[in-house]
């Protein structure tokens, strides 16, 4: 949590605009003015993230005695939802691999660069990476499930990820085939009742705020799909983001990927859910890098659990996965402060700094 606070207010940037559309919505709901963009004047996007910020800028206004509190606030907030891979990920490694598993997986998440940069920052996709990666711990924590409770908010949760980034749609859909197949013993009208359940609470939001039921869904597509919004934003080829993880991780990409594979071996689920979403996304035109970070969310926790099964061949004690995990931090420092990174760091720092 200190990392991702430190970096988001130590080092302040804005690579994407709609990170202040998002906050500037919440603002807007707790004091009343602020800038309208497109997206909210025509009913794109849903109210509930700015809902979820909005009384989280009124506690900081009021109990912070800092300067900018809101900021603040929302930052801590999110920071603390973007620990949900850190602490899932020690579960899952600990029943696979013990605790220098555990210790390695969590580090790994607690530290990679990806996930400390875009962790706290209020963005569609890294909230759904988030909620995403928590159900799949409560429906699939490496043991049978007996509580009904667990399996509703667990699709609870996955709904909410899917509405949150319907781009997420085909590795929901990837999930309950798999689900279907391999665990038929699963309490599926917990799950389904759960998935439901969000669902109609996000339609009832658009329906009270923009007039109908789901239309930030639908007025999404179709002027993103149907009037082609998104490629006159730009479109890169279906590679890119292929490319992008190999600049931004530079001589740790093929570790990392090798790892990877290692660990889906042992959690086949994620593996494929992080392949489902890498080649759903790039068969999109328009991307960002952004956008696939639910995946990259689980490619670190992969590598994180395949690493662990290396040490533990090893035969290392906790004290050396503590080792591994500081080098790990310092790697990821060194591919941050390379150039190719830094452009993400270094977006609109100028202006943010002169306003």
């Amino acid at each position: 949590l200190a990392l991702r606070v430190a970096l988001a207010l130590g080092s302040p940037n804005l690579p994407y605009p709609d990170e202040a559309f998002m906050l500037d919505q919440a603002h807007r709901i707790v004091w009343g003015y602020g800038i309208t963009p497109f997206d909210w004047r025509v009913g794109m996007r849903c109210w509930y993230l700015p809902g979820l910020i909005a009384p989280v800028f009124w506690l900081g206004d009021r109990v912070l005695p800092l300067w900018n509190p809101c900021l603040l606030a929302a930052t801590l907030f999110l920071g603390l939802i973007s620990l949900a891979p850190v602490i899932c990920g020690f579960l899952w490694a600990e029943r696979l691999g013990g605790k220098v598993a555990a210790i390695l997986t969590a580090g790994l998440a607690a530290v990679w660069l990806d996930l400390v940069y875009f962790g706290p920052r209020t963005l569609h996709e890294v909230l759904a990476g988030h909620l995403l990666i928590f159900g799949l711990y409560l429906a699939f924590p490496g043991a049978p499930v007996l509580s009904r409770a667990r399996m509703v908010a667990a699709g609870g949760l996955w709904g909410l990820a899917c509405f949150d980034r319907i781009q997420l749609a085909p590795a929901i859909a990837v999930l309950g085939v798999y689900c279907l197949f391999k665990h038929r013993g699963l309490r599926w009208g917990g799950l389904m009742a759960g998935f439901v359940a969000a669902l109609c609470v996000c339609g009832a939001i658009d329906w009270l705020t923009l007039g109908h039921p789901w239309q930030s869904v639908f007025t999404y597509y179709h002027f993103n799909v149907t009037e082609g919004v998104a490629s006159g934003l730009g479109v890169a080829p279906w590679y890119n983001y292929l490319a992008k993880l190999v600049s931004f991780w530079g001589a740790a990409f093929l570790p990392m990927v090798c790892l990877a594979c290692l660990g889906a071996r042992r959690m086949p689920l994620l593996g494929i859910l992080a392949a489902t979403i890498l080649l759903s996304h790039s068969l999109v035109p328009h991307k960002e890098y952004r956008f696939v970070y639910p995946g990259l969310l689980l490619l670190v926790l992969l590598a994180g659990i395949g690493f662990g099964e290396v040490l533990n061949r090893l035969r290392f004690s906790a004290r050396g996965a503590l080792a591994c995990v500081l080098g790990l931090a310092f790697t990821s420092a060194v591919l941050a402060v390379q150039p190719t990174f830094r452009t993400l760091l270094a977006k609109n720092r100028g202006e943010i700094l002169s306003f």
